[in-house]
């Protein structure tokens, strides 16, 4: 039995390349071999081409024809010139299915079956078997006339002539594209002929040419509508053709022209036609893209299998392409996915809870869901929760809507996600009603969000008793926007306008304050500002300094959450995509809260991490979490900037910043503490307590003063307490 060589396997192999880059192995027929598989073969049915190389290449076309479609499409052997052995386990390999065999016995038959071929090929004179020699001369002649630079008549025994014979189109279009590559141009098929319906309209003629056939259209210079950076093919109005027409049930080449009139460029891996993708590429390339993982890096790991770039058939736009292919598949079932990913978590923990709006139509309007863990968590620490809609992350461009809160370590939790369609009242409301409901009809104590008046208007519906107040952050960024030029203008004026709205200690302080810089500054034209100064107690921090908002002034915390998705989903990515990164994020979250509870559980912070030798700080190590005590230390730390002046003995105190401290105030102001021994009860006008349930560092600074050893236990709040909350 002879050894079969497929011209298919060598075109997208790396014979080709070595040779034009003059890097021909001595033993080249092995580096071949490696790339074919060895097959038994009919004889050839074309009447006047038995026995002739033609006739060995059109069995090869058939038979590699034949392995694509019997093989199993996970065959390591389909993985030609791909690294897999240093991705597999030696016990893993299937010796069945190993490329190379290394038993002595089949070395023997192979050595006894290339002694056979050539007794075969002396008796039968110039039959047309490719052998080892004809390969070996093939590559010789095609170095050759790339060394003299004459490929521009390409002469081997791969050229076509007229009378070949095909069993099949496809046979044919291939035969020519392999011709092509070892030539160096690509080929373009221009016409197909076919029958009238009565004969099903089958194809009876094709032509294909090279690529450079005809001229460049000349574009209009005066181009109103910018153009796309792109290139177009340099035609030269090269003659190169080739005819396949069907004759009696076969295809023969009826009309050729093999004379280019331009340079060549043999086996270039950019030529259109030439491109070629494996099916278990396109399979790779699909998984890949189910983990959101980005072009290029997809693009690197199949260069990688296929040993460098260099010996990718295909560039990374083709990835792009068929990317964006896989992209649109998953499009079209999209949301029927998503509720079915939905109803197998329903039913895999009935914890789960989610709930859809339809439109007119039947569509998805909005999208709500939540899970058990975050539920429990909700309900231990869902007091103040942060909301906001200013993240678009899916092709839909629905906005993401996650609902927010601080866990008793202090960390940012997720305690829900929605898409919502738009940001209407209506659509606020359903949203928050929907999200009342999976949380056991538990309204929360605090709300924070950006500045929405739809939203504020649901919220006032939904959450009557909740308090609400916008986020700083946007307003001073939407003052900057707003405002800009006039705070340039003006100097000094952006300076008192952050001091009066960040560090007014009372809302007096404030409406003294307010009106002095605006005349002050002349800005009463001003809009935004009259805006902020009716809308101050929505705005304004000072009008909630005694409401629950621990360590959460903006919606940094939704913010962050929303970063976090930022780095693996999109406005490309599908809803599914984005469900997939959701459930990766959350699996993070719960596991940092575990993390954190076994670390109280089992460790404590070491001696020289204190910041003090006060008994307090002592204290409060022993009763707070780990997160929260690094929040007080803080607070500890604070109270080295500050002095004590008496007011009035045990009862009220002034507390100011140091005249030494080097970071000045642009106001100086005086903290009043007051303090009830007997009740052990302290008080600042910062409120500062209310606000995060840690006490401040003006109330600390006084209990030092006054030789205080412990904390009041009622000043130690359940929320921040070590405790097995268990989730």
């Amino acid at each position: 039995m002879r050894e079969a060589f497929s011209f298919t396997a060598l075109l997208h192999s790396d014979i080709i390349y070595k040779v034009h880059s003059g890097d021909v192995s001595t033993n080249i027929n092995e580096t071949i071999f490696e790339n074919t598989r060895s097959k038994s073969h009919d004889s050839f049915i074309a009447t006047g081409y038995d026995n002739t190389l033609e006739a060995d290449l059109h069995h090869e076309m058939a038979a590699s024809a034949d392995e694509r479609r019997e093989s199993n499409p996970w065959d390591n052997n389909l993985f030609n010139n791909m690294n897999l052995q240093q991705l597999q386990e030696p016990e893993d390999v299937d010796p069945t299915r190993a490329e190379v065999n290394t038993n002595s016995s089949t070395d023997r038959d192979e050595e006894r079956d290339r002694e056979e071929q050539k007794d075969s090929l002396a008796q039968d004179g110039d039959a047309g078997y490719l052998d080892e020699e004809d390969i070996e001369k093939f590559l010789q002649n095609e170095q050759d006339a790339a060394s003299e630079g004459n490929l521009m008549n390409t002469t081997s025994n791969f050229k076509p002539h007229l009378g070949m014979q095909f069993k099949t189109k496809e046979e044919g279009q291939e035969y020519f594209n392999f011709y092509s590559k070892v030539a160096g141009f690509s080929v373009a098929t221009v016409a197909i002929s076919r029958t009238t319906s009565k004969r099903n309209n089958e194809v009876t003629r094709i032509t294909m040419k090279c690529n450079k056939w005809g001229k460049t259209k000349e574009m209009e210079k005066d181009c109103i509508v910018p153009m796309r950076k792109s290139t177009v093919i340099a035609k030269t109005d090269c003659k190169v053709v080739m005819v396949i027409s069907e004759k009696g049930g076969l295809w023969e080449i009826t009309r050729q022209q093999l004379e280019h009139n331009h340079e060549l460029t043999p086996n270039s891996r950019f030529f259109r036609s030439h491109k070629y993708m494996s099916d278990e590429e396109k399979c790779l390339i699909r998984v890949l893209k189910h983990t959101n993982l980005e072009t290029r890096r997809i693009v690197a790991v199949l260069a990688y299998l296929r040993g460098g770039m260099a010996h990718l058939p295909y560039t990374k736009k083709h990835v792009t392409n068929y990317a964006a292919t896989v992209n649109r598949d998953i499009a079209n079932s999209d949301m029927m996915e998503v509720v079915q990913m939905f109803n197998k978590k329903q039913a895999e923990n009935p914890g789960f809870c989610y709930s859809f709006e339809l439109d007119g139509e039947n569509k998805v309007r909005s999208l709500f869901w939540t899970d058990v863990r975050s539920r429990m968590m909700y309900d231990i620490c869902g007091d103040c929760i942060s909301f906001d809609t200013t993240f678009l992350t899916n092709r839909y461009n629905l906005p993401f809507a996650p609902f927010v809160g601080i866990s008793p370590h202090g960390n940012t939790y997720l305690f829900a996600c929605a898409f919502i369609v738009n940001e209407t009242k209506e659509t606020f409301a359903w949203l928050f009603e929907q999200f009342l409901m999976a949380m056991g009809g538990k309204h929360p104590i605090s709300i924070i969000t950006d500045q929405d008046k739809a939203m504020q208007a649901a919220i006032e519906k939904v959450f009557p008793n909740a308090t609400h107040r916008s986020c700083l952050f946007h307003i001073k960024k939407k003052a900057k926007e707003k405002v800009g030029p006039c705070f340039q203008a003006n100097e000094g004026l952006y300076e008192d306008f952050q001091d009066i709205v960040d560090n007014s200690l009372t809302v007096e302080e404030f409406e003294t304050h307010w009106p002095e810089m605006i005349e002050k500054y002349k800005v009463h034209h001003i809009k935004y500002f009259n805006d902020m100064w009716e809308n101050r107690k929505k705005l304004i921090p000072v009008y909630f300094k005694d409401k629950f908002f621990p360590f959460i002034q903006t919606t940094a915390r939704s913010e962050g959450t929303n970063s976090l998705f930022k780095k693996g989903v999109g406005a490309k990515f599908s809803a599914t995509s984005f469900l997939r990164e959701y459930d990766r994020i959350l699996d993070v979250v719960h596991d940092r809260e575990e993390e954190c509870d076994h670390v109280c559980r089992n460790k404590k912070v070491a001696q020289k991490a204190f910041w003090s030798k006060y008994s307090i700080e002592r204290q409060a190590h022993e009763l707070y979490n780990i997160g929260i005590f690094r929040k007080f230390q803080f607070k500890i730390s604070d109270t080295t900037r500050l002095h004590v002046f008496e007011q009035e003995k045990d009862k009220n105190y002034i507390v100011a910043q140091a005249e030494n401290y080097p970071i000045k105030e642009l106001w100086k102001r005086l903290y009043l503490v007051q303090v009830g021994l007997k009740e052990e009860e302290y008080s600042c006008i910062c409120c500062a307590f209310q606000k995060y349930g840690l006490l401040c560092s003006h109330i600390l600074r006084v209990m030092i003063h006054l030789n205080i050893e412990k904390i009041p236990e009622k000043y130690i709040i359940d929320r921040w307490r070590k405790n097995d909350y268990k989730l």
